[in-house]
């Protein structure tokens, strides 16, 4: 059935039909459905959206996706892990990648350093240390304060090189 809503509103005028209650909005030219005493009204709410049953319902489909999702700082949960923000980025205490048997999982060591434990064929391997020391430099000079192990391409001559040092003295290598 179609709502008719009142011709020349005034602006804060209220109307309520089919037990839904309407402000006009003389800003924005348009009728706004607001809730009676809290709740969820189309397009605004004044308190907690919660499922009447635990893990049942979605928001979206595979067919009818979410454009956009806005949240504060606050936290994210996804089942048992929490994902967060602050003012230097999205917080992630691990991070898997893969599916099945085989995956990688990435995560901070207690001394702050980048740490991964590989899952081949469902086996888990040892934990391994990943330097995050060294850096990949794409320019047409060498870097001027390297360290040993990064690596430069040399855009003039499309060469890439590594800083090596072997004992007694430190240089760029090309890499064959």
């Amino acid at each position: 059935m179609p709502l008719t809503f009142p011709t020349s509103p005034t602006n804060g005028q209220t109307t309520t039909l089919s037990g839904t209650t309407y402000t006009y909005n003389a800003t924005k030219g348009v009728w706004e459905a607001t809730a009676s005493g809290g709740g969820f009204v189309a397009g605004s709410f004044s308190e907690h959206i919660l499922p009447s049953a635990n893990d049942t319902y979605d928001i979206g489909s595979a067919e009818k996706k979410i454009r956009d999702l806005y949240v504060s700082d606050n936290s994210l949960h996804i089942g048992d892990h929490t994902m967060s923000a602050d003012s230097e980025g999205i917080n992630i205490p691990a991070l898997k990648l893969g599916t099945g048997s085989n995956r990688v999982k990435l995560s901070a060591n207690a001394q702050g350093k980048l740490r991964q434990i590989r899952t081949v064929g469902g086996v888990a391997q040892a934990e391994e240390s990943i330097s995050s020391e060294a850096s990949i430099v794409v320019s047409d000079t060498a870097p001027t304060s390297p360290s040993d192990g990064d690596t430069w391409f040399d855009t003039t001559d499309a060469t890439l090189n590594v800083y090596y040092n072997d004992g007694s003295s430190s240089q760029w290598v090309g890499i064959n």
